[in-house]
């Protein structure tokens, strides 16, 4: 005899109670611990003045990384990157960022790289600024993609050190130069050290930033200590500092950053949004239970992602200091595309080879998710706002 299934009708109500709950504790947590750095008062009391956002004026806010659609035979899908781009329009997020890791770049070839700024120059004709990604490992392959981004009206560049060799400051630096200089476009130097094989000390970083053409850093790194110390070795607020994650953006911004690269914005962009302005209010009660939405996601940001819950706190323990933690340099994006379609974006979750595919497991865990993240922030179409 086969016996009886006992199922629970309320899991899923249960389910959302108990993250609620982990989401109110945090805010409680926030109000009577020192969970976010000190890093603000320590860099004012270095620098003599409030270091708070005062970088480059465009380049503030919530920058979402734009993912590349791709037809069934490889080519550019124009009609799916044209619904992306009006829907983080739409959302009013701060700044575009293209053609980066998130976005494939890597991978592109220098035609589809071209299509791809043609739709993002005609499709946003300077409603926001762009950002356009280099990750090439020569300099004069980077120099020809800046040249490229600037034919089509791109507002800065963020570039990557280049891999396969090791270069050492003084090679990183006449790379990074040669971009910006032949571009005539300002460049963000992309700090992603799990990614691109290079560890950096903040004071060789403060010394990139020293110079006029390279505006900021992309922080792809949670060592809150380390963002510190370049602040305060820079000794300059109108470089641009961004966290290379969204989660991360409070105490970027504590520490007198300027935003985010925003992958999580895709998803969530107005959640997104609102995290930065709580940021800006100084509303830390605010800013954890927006966050506490935007961990929700973290199942389609990371391959092999530990339950939301315990990824909150091991996170946080992280910024803290308490514990590593590295952001890793894992491949999602047939997730998020597969994602962005219960956003009402026609896309498929075709990827350039050899990112992975979507799997079955993939596509479950996508819906599932995306449910979750529906409910938390409604399409604009059934919201009632």
């Amino acid at each position: 005899m086969t016996p009886a299934r006992i199922t629970l009708p309320h899991a899923e109500t249960f389910k959302r109670l108990a993250l609620e709950v982990a989401t109110t504790a945090a805010i409680v947590i926030a109000a009577f611990s020192n969970i976010w750095p000190r890093g603000r008062d320590l860099t004012a009391a270095v620098l003599g003045q409030d270091v708070g956002p005062k970088g480059n004026a465009l380049f503030r806010g919530i920058f979402v990384t734009v993912l590349t659609p791709f037809t069934a035979e490889g080519n550019i899908d124009v009609r799916a990157l044209e619904a992306q781009l009006r829907y983080l329009v739409d959302a009013g997020v701060h700044g575009l960022l293209v053609l980066g890791s998130i976005g494939e770049g890597p991978y592109l070839t220098d035609e589809q790289r071209e299509r791809v700024l043609e739709v993002v120059q005609r499709e946003v004709d300077g409603r926001l600024p762009v950002v356009v990604g280099i990750t090439a490992a020569s300099t004069a392959q980077a120099t020809a993609h800046a040249l490229q981004a600037a034919r089509y009206g791109a507002d800065a560049l963020t570039v990557a050190l280049p891999v396969y060799y090791s270069v050492d400051l003084s090679a990183l630096k006449r790379h990074l130069l040669a971009v910006a200089r032949a571009s005539g476009l300002p460049v963000l130097f992309y700090y992603y050290p799990d990614a691109y094989r290079g560890v950096l000390k903040p004071a060789q970083i403060a010394e990139l930033l020293r110079e006029p053409e390279i505006i900021g850093v992309k922080e792809s790194i949670l060592d809150m200590a380390h963002i510190e110390r370049q602040i305060v070795k820079v000794r300059d607020p109108s470089k641009v500092f961004w966290a290379g994650t969204t989660l991360a953006m409070p105490e970027v911004m504590e520490l007198g950053g300027d935003g985010a690269a925003s992958v999580v914005g895709l998803l969530m962009p107005r959640t997104a949004v609102a995290l930065y302005r709580a940021v800006q209010a100084g509303d830390r009660a605010q800013v954890e239970r927006l966050r506490g939405k935007l961990f929700r996601a973290l199942p389609l940001l990371q391959r092999n992602a530990m339950n939301p819950l315990l990824a909150h706190a091991g996170f946080l323990a992280a910024l803290r200091g308490q514990v590593p933690l590295n952001l890793g340099a894992e491949s999602t994006h047939a997730r998020l595309k597969a994602a962005l379609r219960y956003r009402g974006i026609p896309i498929e979750p075709y990827v350039a080879a050899p990112l992975p595919p979507l799997t079955a497991h993939e596509e479950q865990l996508v819906r599932r998710t995306m449910e979750e993240l529906l409910r938390l922030e409604p399409n604009v179409e059934s919201s009632d706002e």
